[in-house]
């Protein structure tokens, strides 16, 4: 099935950007014919990994964010710069939040948090027997804390809503589905 747009776009106008994200308005006409506006705001696509050792244990970040004022539990996680694909930079995450690394590396898809006004594709991955050969190399700036539990305590996290962000969540509960199939 083809995707019509039912919207005509009349103007897009940028409103602000930064290599991140970058905010527009777009003026249309609606379906019903009535003129309208849509605020839209483009997030460089990332990457959430749940790094699972050969033990069982996940391993989940801890971070301060600065939009919510708070620290929050996470996946290792960042945006895909230009150049990279999406695992080449699960892959270069791992390694510089966590000094991780992988060779089995499972795809659980993507995910778009919100949809309304946000355009965000997060691909999520599952990586399987971690080890860790070196230290973590954060970003200048990047204050993490990593925490080491299980898979359940995880999922429990998730379903406390103690773990909030969207991709974290959809890839800890893909991932408990996954592995407690067998």
């Amino acid at each position: 099935m083809q995707d019509i747009n039912p919207f005509t776009l009349i103007a897009s106008k940028p409103i602000y950007a930064n290599p991140w994200i970058s905010v527009r308005e777009d003026s249309v006409i609606r379906p019903g014919g009535k003129e309208g506006i849509f605020g839209v705001v483009d997030i460089m696509p990332g990457v959430s990994v749940l790094p699972i050792d050969a033990a069982g244990f996940v391993y989940l970040t801890r971070e301060y964010k600065y939009a919510l004022q708070q620290h929050m539990f996470e996946c290792v996680g960042g945006g895909i710069e230009h150049g990279l694909t999406a695992l080449e930079t699960a892959k270069k995450e791992l390694q510089e939040e966590i000094g991780g690394t992988s060779t089995d590396w499972v795809s659980l898809g993507s995910v778009y948090a919100t949809t309304v006004v946000t355009k965000h594709e997060e691909q999520l991955f599952l990586a399987r027997n971690v080890t860790f050969p070196n230290p973590p190399s954060p970003e200048e700036g990047e204050v993490i804390e990593v925490v080491k539990m299980t898979l359940a305590e995880a999922y429990e996290l998730v379903m406390k809503s103690e773990i909030v962000h969207g991709a974290s969540m959809v890839t800890i509960l893909k991932a408990h589905i996954l592995l407690n199939e067998k």
